[in-house]
């Protein structure tokens, strides 16, 4: 396909993006956040959802095992959440589950180095699994380096 590659080399990851999707930071190979959207940000940075959003951020594990790290940080930012489910994205496992709360989301984690890398997909109610497809995509593209 013709996405176009989004590569970081503070954290050592690649991954591609819909080319008529909006790249946050995709200019800094060392941003500490990436995001892609299918939708301008408004420049005051109010950030309305207005179409599907997937961003890529790093945290700290804190030498906590991934799944003990995930159900101690959902705890402490009380986030509702489904379970856990098992998955394998750039041929490692790591986790994803379905947030229902503040925000309904998706995310995936997986443990990069002293990190959790937490790649998140957010829609509106009403177009959240039209999106889901373009997510699976994307992870499917991830390179770990």
């Amino acid at each position: 396909d013709s996405w176009p590659i989004y590569s970081n080399t503070k954290y050592q990851y690649s991954v591609k993006y819909p080319d008529t999707w909006y790249g946050q930071n995709t200019g800094n190979p060392q941003a500490e956040t990436a995001q892609f959207t299918s939708f301008k940000l408004s420049s005051n940075g109010s950030d309305d959802l207005a179409g599907f959003k997937i961003e890529i951020v790093f945290q700290d594990r804190q030498d906590k095992i991934l799944k003990n790290w995930i159900e101690a940080n959902n705890a402490a930012a009380q986030t509702k959440a489904g379970g856990l489910t098992l998955t394998k994205v750039a041929a490692k496992e790591g986790y994803q589950q379905t947030i229902t709360s503040p925000q309904k989301s998706i995310a995936t984690y997986l443990e990069k180095d002293d990190k959790v890398m937490i790649i998140s997909y957010f829609a509106p109610e009403v177009d959240f699994e039209k999106g889901k497809t373009i997510y699976n995509q994307l992870l499917s593209s991830l390179t770990l380096m």
